[in-house]
């Protein structure tokens, strides 16, 4: 970091209008915006590199300018407050109040005048304590001059009410009072080792009792400060719960230094009376005197309340504060609750199993060790333990009736988040497998059911983990339903729950308020008895993971106007070419293939996804030598254009099955999935995530001798040299990626609609069936209206940035738009908060990042963006980035200097110039 100091109309240095402020309206107040500031080197201020060295000790000089603020402002309105008020016993008594917190303060400010005028190595301590004391000692003396002054106090008439609006920003300025308070506790508790006590009595001044009392509350202090050191270490500054109780501290070392200050003040003065004059000095004296019995008497209750406030800390207990605060949230959190459906109460008996997995809560940087996450932190998957809260609170409701049992499978070392998680619980149980061996799971959960059959089992419908087909995978084990919910609800009759048959699986789909536990809950559970089971297999293999690289689409790096012009071109023909043409051949009767084949299910629901698996199946036919097939289930008015898209990815044979006016239900696709295993034996079978709940049921209901490979919502697949697939499956929304492996076997796999696979060469010769009669009524659904184009999932983003400047800049970006439009793309704006919420140029609904939406396109064209992590972390990993910026240095132009993905492909020079330049050379 390095300090500098250009002219306010040096290029590229923007200066804001005057903001109207409350005070200190006599003071200019400025946003100021830095645009490739050319600094010269004569404009540095100190050392090159050392500017935050230099800006933190400016801090120090500025919290002792504030100091002097407060003491002047103080001293004016003293003085026109004796001049404009008439004498009087009240008005003597808080003026005279006034007078001594004004000793005080202005005895603070001279000491550390005095410290800046002598050589010191830092004062950053005593810089706090004056800024902190006197900005608050000015506001106790308006107040006090308020009251001397009454209503006409409030007029424009006097200087007190300038000084009322002015004085408000004292205690923010150069750290609030907060933060002064922050950093003394964190200087005393790390100074603390080096602190001497100070003697019974003062050798060179036995007499003085001054002196004595003086070194008694140095001595007071030091004992407080080693004890909290001792007993809290760094937290005692770091923890910020522990902030009410150690504040006091702070205050305590800020009034002892203060009263050190009055009392040798108030020596110098004694000792100079006769050459200032006894009228000046006896007046000052008495203001002196006062101000040692308030700092005197402040210091008693602060050793008291510290003293309280230790004696909960040594009890394990929350200062009264915090304990305070959590009240509030908890009545607030209480009222928002409240809103809230509960669960409800049941009398019929009801057995009830909840399933918990643990995942990891990952830095932002995951931590990765030889392929296993190495978090410090983990905690219940939020669906899961939504499902668990619902359970516990049926429970809590119904008593006896409901009986609720967990099981987490984990190793030993999550036990504890067992125990936190379901203290209430009848019985815990840890399967000690990972939560992805779905089939010891399913053992698990029929080793249990010996005791009973559970009516409900219980878990989310989803997983951060990518565990995203364990519930209906259970379903299909013990053969009962799938229900997806996203809660639930006891009738309200009480004699079941609502909607619900049993015994049933049950997926839960989103989050509630969290349940609460009690306190005495939560003790208990932490001695909770937990059973232990292990599979009879070998250890289960832990799942590898590794963070998300690009698959780049294009090989060369894009440097120049020309580049990028010649890039969109190849991206819209490829776009184009992607287009494909509705079959127009014959379609004959027949049945489904059977033999070696690889199946891609077609569905007119999830075209992304069904053309994902139509380019997988090619990929995976290759590999093992089979027969790559289509099976189309979907109206027959829509049979050419699907028909199509399997013909241009690669696949040698369709087969259609009419589903009338609607598209297959999750019912009709477990249908299709078995028609297709009856025939084919053990196929591999491709689809797209919209399939997830009957692949997995599917998969489980299998006989233990005929399993099935099942992996969900892969992202990217190719082939590995030993003659495997290797596959990709994001986790954690995209953080990191799961490795799997697949064999030429028997699989389910299902593809997410982001995936990023090469386009694969039509088949010389294509062979259409129809197989059997339409669908009926039970295979099918209505179809769902299609879904409205949203910059969320956008494959082409036009990404305004602060560089535009104004709307001559978002005049150039929609001219650039209307081109790639003309060469068949449909690109969206996007922009960052700047432009958004500061330059008001595009709605709210198109700012991307932190504070808007998060998106994942095939292209983006970045005008102006400077790269802020709010906005870059929300971009996605498979884009193109062309980043058009004069900036060589700004960090999005840099971007894969750190972090492989997204690729950005950075275009130096004013954006102005090259995007009219690009837009010419695309027209």
């Amino acid at each position: 970091v390095t300090g500098f100091m250009v002219d306010r109309h040096a290029e590229g240095l923007k200066v804001g209008a005057d903001e109207r402020k409350m005070g200190q309206r006599g003071s200019p107040t400025n946003e100021i915006s830095l645009d490739h500031v050319r600094v010269p080197r004569e404009a540095i201020i100190g050392y090159e590199g050392h500017g935050q060295v230099n800006a933190l000790e400016t801090l120090n000089v500025g919290r002792c300018g504030l100091a002097v603020v407060a003491g002047a402002l103080a001293r004016k309105l003293m003085a026109e407050a004796s001049q404009a008020l008439p004498r009087s016993e009240v008005r003597d008594r808080l003026l005279g109040e006034a007078a001594a917190i004004q000793f005080g303060s202005e005895s603070l400010a001279y000491y550390l005048i005095g410290l800046f005028d002598r050589p010191h190595e830092s004062v950053r301590m005593e810089s706090a304590i004056a800024k902190y004391v006197c900005s608050e000692d000015v506001h106790e003396i308006i107040s006090l001059i308020e009251r001397a002054y009454g209503p006409k106090g409030q007029t424009e008439q006097y200087l007190l009410e300038k000084a009322r609006r002015d004085a408000r920003i004292l205690n923010i300025y150069e750290g609030t009072n907060e933060v002064q308070r922050f950093l003394i506790v964190k200087d005393l508790i790390t100074q603390a080792a080096d602190w001497p006590e100070l003697p019974d009595r003062v050798f060179e001044r036995p007499k003085d009792a001054a002196a004595m009392m003086l070194g008694t509350w140095k001595n007071r202090l030091r004992k407080h400060v080693l004890a909290a050191r001792e007993q809290l270490g760094d937290a005692a500054w770091s923890d910020a719960v522990l902030q009410p109780a150690l504040f006091p501290l702070a205050e305590m070392a800020g009034e002892v230094l203060r009263l050190e200050c009055v009392l040798y003040r108030g020596e110098w003065l004694s000792e100079r009376k006769d050459l200032l004059g006894a009228a000046y000095v006896e007046p000052l004296l008495q203001a002196g005197q006062r101000a040692a019995e308030r700092t005197l008497a402040i210091l008693e209750h602060l050793d008291q309340t510290f003293a309280l406030a230790w004696q909960q800390l040594s009890r394990d207990l929350d200062p009264p504060e915090v304990r305070a605060a959590d009240a509030v949230l908890d009545r607030a959190a209480k009222k928002d609750r409240a809103a809230q459906e509960t669960v409800g109460a049941v009398t019929a008996p009801l057995r009830v199993l909840s399933i918990i997995r643990p995942i990891a809560d990952l830095s932002p940087l995951p931590r990765l060790d030889s392929g296993a996450i190495s978090e410090l932190v983990w905690e219940i998957e939020p669906l899961d333990r939504s499902g668990l809260d619902q359970a516990l609170a049926l429970k809590a409701a119904s008593g006896a009736n409901v009986t609720v049992h967990v099981l987490m499978p984990a190793g030993a070392e999550r036990e504890q988040l067992l125990r936190s998680a379901a203290p209430a619980a009848d019985r815990l149980v840890r399967l000690d497998r990972n939560p992805t061996a779905f089939t010891d799971v399913a053992g698990a959960v029929k080793d249990l059911e010996l005791d009973g059959i559970y009516d409900l089992i219980i878990l989310g419908a989803d997983s951060l983990s990518g565990d995203h087909g364990l519930a209906p995978f259970l379903a299909g084990c013990l053969k009962r339903p799938y229900q997806p919910a996203p809660r639930l609800q006891a009738r309200s009759d009480t004699s079941g729950m609502e909607g619900i048959s049993v015994p049933s699986i049950i997926g839960i789909t989103a989050v509630p308020a969290p349940h609460e536990h009690a306190i005495s809950d939560l003790v208990a559970g932490l001695s909770r008895n937990i059973s232990v089971m292990s599979s009879s297999g070998g250890p289960s293999p832990l799942p590898r993971f590794a963070r998300p690289t690009r698959k780049t689409t294009t090989t060369r790096a894009i440097t120049s106007v020309k580049d990028a012009a010649l890039f969109l071109k190849e991206y819209a023909a490829s776009a184009s070419a992607a287009r494909t043409e509705a079959y127009a051949g014959a379609i004959g009767k027949g049945q489904l293939a059977r033999g070696p084949v690889i199946w891609s299910l077609i569905d007119p629901v999830d075209e992304k996804g069904s053309l994902a698996a139509l380019r997988a199946g090619r990929i995976a036919a290759d590999l093992f030598g089979r027969t790559s097939c289509a099976l189309v289930a979907a109206p027959r008015e829509s049979w050419p254009s699907l028909l199509g898209l399997a013909h241009a990815n690669g696949a040698e044979r369709a087969f259609c099955i009419g589903t009338r006016e609607g598209a297959l239900s999750r019912f009709g696709r477990q249908q299709v999935l078995k028609l297709i295993m009856t025939r084919s034996g053990g196929p591999m079978i491709i689809t797209g995530a919209s399939w997830n709940d009957a692949v997995a049921t599917t998969a489980g209901g299998q006989e233990a001798g005929n399993r099935i490979r099942l992996v969900t919502n892969i992202s990217h697949v190719e082939r590995d040299a030993d003659g495997s697939l290797n596959i990709d499956v994001p986790v954690y929304a995209g953080r990191l990626v799961r490795r799997e492996r697949a064999g030429d076997g028997s699989a389910f796999l299902t593809m997410c609609s982001d995936a990023e696979l090469p386009a694969q060469t039509p088949r010389d010769s294509f062979a259409v069936m129809e197989i059997g009669s339409e669908a009926g009524p039970d295979w099918t659904a209505p179809l769902p209206p299609p879904a409205p184009p949203t910059l969320s999932n956008a494959e082409v983003i036009i990404d305004l940035g602060y560089g535009v400047k104004d709307n001559s800049g978002k005049a150039l970006a929609s001219a650039l738009k209307k081109v790639l439009e003309g060469m068949g793309l449909a690109p969206m704006f996007g922009a960052t908060r700047k432009v958004t919420q500061d330059l008001k140029m595009l709605p709210l609904d198109a700012q991307i990042g932190q504070t808007g939406v998060s998106v994942n396109p095939k292209l983006i064209i970045a005008l102006g963006i400077s790269g802020a992590p709010q906005h870059v972390d929300y971009l996605g990993t498979r884009a193109e980035v062309l980043c058009f910026n004069k900036d060589p240095d700004a960090p999005l132009m840099k971007l894969n200097e750190a972090r492989p993905a997204p690729r950005v492909h950075p275009i130096p020079g004013d954006l102005f110039a090259t995007v009219r330049e690009l837009i010419g050379m695309l027209g």
